[in-house]
């Protein structure tokens, strides 16, 4: 499957991804976030059934603490492959 995420393409083995299955793969579970599919908010509690399709656009935008408030963070999904392995990070 051929997404399109934060304005960066990926491609991902599976041909089919749920919105839930990406976030795993992504690294991040239990994250304070939330998504755009193809311009339209994904709540979270659909996530599971929410089923994704080559071409689809996503916007993830991650929460974070700061100051007096909860500031909205984009979250930059510069992800490295490595042998089929994805890291969240380029610091090994």
């Amino acid at each position: 499957i051929s997404l399109t995420i934060n304005g960066n393409p990926r491609s991902f083995e599976e041909t089919e991804l749920t919105m839930s299955q990406l976030v795993a793969k992504l690294g991040l579970e239990g994250k304070r976030l939330a998504i755009e599919c193809n311009g339209e908010i994904v709540p979270r509690g659909v996530f599971t059934q929410t089923p994704l399709k080559s071409g689809d656009k996503l916007e993830i935008v991650g929460a974070v603490g700061g100051g007096e408030g909860l500031l909205w963070n984009l979250m930059i999904m510069d992800l490295l492959n490595i042998a089929g392995k994805t890291y969240n990070s380029r610091l090994l």
